[in-house]
């Protein structure tokens, strides 16, 4: 039940609780990799908070604006925190670490998919162990709010309470958003239903959101060092120079980087492409822009180096800022931009590579052998696989017979059915009866097919009600007993008149080897033999 504050008690464990939307698997940046000792980015569509109690209920309010609230808008909380989400399907949550959601703040709807701001701010966080103020549990407000570009963690304020002793790793965020980018844009299937069963349809968004976005960074740094490091701009990437392009290696993709600009700073395309001799699909198909410039001098001889990156995806904004935050803290850590380390996201691309090589030989080995067992032996030619028949059937039964008989000229194929389809009768004791005979002669004349043959249910029911037709069963070839013969033999008339002639000689020869039982051996022999007389007689 909410309080008369409007705050709602969501219950936290291990000292925390999250913020987030969407049903995504692998977004899952792991805890204390970029944030503060009260917000953490933990995914580009979750972020987690974290909380005084180890386990209990804490108060929270959550806010939904249209636009950023004032930057001095503080109102007596003591700790704030700012960071951007993904939320793929226009919804929020706040719940508790083991997914308890109370219902005020489940599934609230924001507007429509899209860039979100979330500043997360906090009072009376107190320290495990110590008695709770007398104005109640620890209160947390959550205000949400739609933007157009990411500018990247931010801490607003800082309370009292005891910090953990952990430091941010902005190499690991960018190697795990850099693996994020790449396998989404080449997802597997379990992903696409989890991102298609997020989606809503027919619904018209409140804010609609921002097709593209923009992404901000900076980094302070003495004047001399930012001016140097845009003579060097593939030091300040750890990039390499092919031609008038600086090339940042991703596994199977490259970022190409090609200066448009040079007017006090640099203006770059940016684009994604396959590496040579891959086609490896890019996370996007349009270009966008990179601009690196510094910021005037302060005083104390310091200056900033301000990263631009427009028209990104706005389902990639967050993850390649991410991606920013590591270049610039990369050169700020080394003079040569890193002393020509791989980027981190390099090696795990290479190790999921190698295991993906691994899985598809694996999985064309088992294909291969699945095959040969279905087909009989060798795979078969793309031909037997199109042709709308009982290939497999017949290749388990004679597959020598089956390949010779795709390789047959049409004529030779249609004797074949018209023979087929006078053994399949004559096995089932139908030759004798007048609209069959009638119907087989039509065939050898290359007439067409007599009613009731011109209507498949017709041609069924006057089977069942002559009298006349035998009814003898047999044991197919795969040991299925009690199957009428001449169940099995009607449709070989139909089969025969086919307008494939491989189709009509498969489906023939196959249902007069079913209807002959244990002497399937001996009607194939005879077609083997009757192909080859045709064949030798062209």
């Amino acid at each position: 039940m909410e309080s008369d504050e409007g705050f709602t008690p969501v219950f936290v464990s291990y000292h925390q609780f999250q913020v987030g939307g969407g049903a995504e698997r692998g977004d899952d940046l792991g805890l204390y990799t970029v944030g503060d000792d009260l917000l953490q980015v933990t995914g580009r569509s979750q972020l987690t908070v974290l909380t005084g109690p180890h386990t209990g209920h804490v108060g929270v309010r959550l806010a939904l604006l249209g636009s950023a609230p004032p930057e001095d808008d503080h109102k007596g909380w003591q700790a704030g925190a700012e960071a951007t989400v993904w939320l793929p399907d226009g919804r929020v949550s706040v719940c508790g670490l083991m997914g308890d959601c109370p219902p005020p703040l489940r599934q609230v709807e924001v507007g429509g998919p899209g860039l979100f701001r979330v500043r997360v701010e906090s009072r009376d966080r107190t320290r495990e162990g110590t008695l709770a103020v007398p104005e109640g549990p620890e209160r947390y407000q959550v205000t949400i709010w739609p933007v157009d570009e990411d500018p990247g963690f931010r801490t607003l304020r800082r309370d009292d309470l005891p910090s953990p002793a952990w430091q941010p790793n902005p190499a690991r965020a960018a190697g795990w958003a850099m693996v994020r980018l790449v396998t989404l844009a080449d997802p597997d299937p379990r992903e696409v239903a989890l991102r298609r069963a997020a989606t809503r349809n027919g619904e018209t968004p409140v804010h609609p959101p921002a097709d593209r976005a923009v992404v901000r960074r900076h980094r302070t740094m003495a004047v001399d060092r930012a001016t140097d490091l845009l003579s060097r701009p593939a030091e300040l990437l750890g990039a390499t120079v092919q031609g008038d392009e600086l090339v940042l290696p991703v596994g199977g993709l490259e970022v190409r980087l090609q200066a448009v600009a040079a007017d006090g700073g640099l203006v770059a395309r940016w684009r994604w492409v396959p590496k040579p001799g891959t086609a490896s699909p890019v996370p996007d198909a349009r270009n966008s822009t990179v601009e690196v410039g510094v910021t005037p001098a302060s005083g104390d001889g310091t200056a900033g180096l301000a990263v631009v990156h427009r028209g990104v995806p706005a389902s990639d904004a967050i993850l390649l800022g991410l991606v920013w935050d590591h270049l610039l803290d990369r050169l700020l850590e080394t003079p040569a931009g890193g002393g020509g380390t791989p980027h981190p996201w390099e090696p795990v691309l290479a190790e999921l590579a190698t295991r993906a090589a691994a899985t598809a030989a694996r999985n064309r080995r088992r294909h291969l052998e699945f095959e040969a067992r279905r087909w009989g032996g060798a795979p078969p030619s793309d031909r037997l696989r199109r042709v709308p028949a009982n290939t497999i059937g017949l290749a388990r039964l004679d597959r020598s017979f089956l390949d010779a008989l795709a390789d047959a000229a049409p004529d030779v194929q249609r004797a074949v059915a018209r023979w087929g389809a006078r053994q399949a009768c004559a096995l089932a004791g139908l030759t004798g009866i007048g609209w069959i005979a009638r119907a087989l002669t039509a065939l050898e004349r290359g007439e067409p097919l007599p009613p009731p043959f011109d209507d498949d249910q017709q041609a069924w029911a006057r089977l069942w009600a002559d009298d006349r037709v035998p009814s003898t069963t047999v044991t197919t070839p795969d040991g299925t007993p009690n199957c009428s013969q001449q169940a099995i033999a009607l449709p070989a008339v139909r089969a025969a008149a086919h307008e494939d002639p491989l189709a009509g000689a498969v489906d023939t020869v196959y249902f007069a080897a079913l209807a002959a039982g244990a002497d399937h051996r001996e009607v194939l022999a005879a077609a083997n033999v009757i192909l080859a007389d045709l064949s030798a007689a062209r």
